[in-house]
């Protein structure tokens, strides 16, 4: 296997695995970030991507090996324009084939890009082939002058909206979001939906690639087995976003320590209806830190926390779990329960008395019968 194989090849090796992550971001991947069976997920990503591409012949793409993925995110990440990409590629395979008009290869260089930027960034900028699967809000990368970085720096901005003091409880994580707000968990690929209430706000999208999120990291080993971050190393994304959308998931989201929460992500691994490859690094995040579930440690995802935290404390009620899981306030909680099991007593005293009442109305009839017929 080598990075001249086509991108719908195998990318099971190690050896191909090791060489794709390490020339497909600038930064070094290398202990302890660097564990294959972490990077499962993302290669299941990167082939399903690759493969969607290349529907139709390859119309679609330029694209054909691994080493055409790997220059263009080189370009992407060393500050190109999507112009000069764009203009750079039509040089160089508009003098190789002699089927394609200008126009056709522009656009099979426009999904060439749109592809690259899907695996070297993991958002959505827009389908690569008719039948992509996309996300559900795709950015729109319509300044050709742009590169990736202040592109996507544009849209990813730090917010500074409420400045008071807000923390999240030990009870706000992703199990009691289903439970007690009743929103189900969408495991999204797509880094732009991440945090995202869709679906009429039914829906919480959660982007799960723990291990591309601490790819970013930079390390040193301070003594045996212990490594101490020293900053965030991406080339194309603000400085510090990629590590606060990591710390959405080990601080919020999924701490180590609330059991429950753990079970329940161990199920979801495994579950048959999860069509998702999930990220193994989701059940080995760092312990709770609780001084730093705090709202004012968060700018890039502030607004979508607001939202995500008065859902949470003001849910729409929606079904029975609901009722039954949420024991925040439990003089309510109990009152609310004691109740319904006092209507429900007297709901079936209700119905035994209707039942008695007409049976007692049948034997005094077929008493009344009996002697009729004698």
């Amino acid at each position: 296997m080598s990075l001249q194989d086509s991108v719908t090849s195998s990318t099971e090796t190690i050896e191909l695995q090791t060489t794709i992550i390490r020339n497909l971001w600038k930064h070094n991947t290398q202990a302890p970030s660097w564990d294959s069976k972490n990077w499962n997920a993302f290669f299941s990503y990167y082939t399903d991507e690759c493969k969607s591409a290349l529907e139709d012949q390859g119309d679609n793409v330029t694209i054909r090996t691994h080493q055409d993925i790997l220059s263009i995110a080189k370009q992407l990440e060393t500050g190109w324009t999507k112009e000069s990409i764009c203009k750079e590629l039509l040089a160089y395979y508009a003098q190789r084939t002699q089927t394609r008009s200008d126009t056709e290869l522009a656009q099979m260089i426009e999904g060439s890009i749109r592809l690259a930027v899907r695996l070297v960034a993991m958002v959505d900028i827009g389908p690569v082939s008719p039948r992509c699967i996309q996300g559900y809000t795709p950015l729109d990368w319509a300044d050709d002058r742009q590169n990736l970085r202040i592109f996507l720096g544009e849209y990813f901005t730090p917010k500074a909206s409420v400045a008071d003091f807000l923390k999240f409880g030990a009870l706000f994580n992703a199990l009691n979001l289903e439970r007690y707000a009743g929103l189900k968990i969408h495991w999204t690929d797509n880094l732009n939906n991440h945090l995202r209430l869709v679906n009429e706000d039914t829906v919480l999208c959660i982007f799960h690639h723990v291990t591309f999120l601490r790819s970013s990291r930079r390390w040193v080993r301070t003594e045996r087995w212990q490594y101490m971050l020293i900053d965030d190393r991406s080339t194309i994304y603000p400085v510090g976003f990629l590590e606060e959308t990591l710390r959405t998931l080990l601080e919020l989201l999924f701490p180590s320590n609330d059991m429950a929460n753990q079970k329940w992500l161990r199920r979801e691994a495994c579950s048959k209806t999860t069509s998702t490859h999930l990220d193994s690094g989701l059940q080995d995040l760092d312990r709770l830190k609780p001084y730093e579930r705090t709202l004012d440690n968060f700018t890039f995802w502030r607004d979508e926390l607001i939202e995500l935290k008065e859902r949470f404390e003001q849910p729409h009620l929606t079904s029975i779990s609901q009722l039954w899981y949420d024991r925040r306030n439990r003089s309510q909680w109990i009152t609310f329960w004691f109740g319904l099991v006092i209507a429900f007593a007297t709901l079936l005293t209700l119905i035994l008395g209707v039942f008695q009442t007409i049976l007692g109305a049948l034997q005094v009839y077929n008493s009344y019968d009996t002697g009729v017929c004698v």
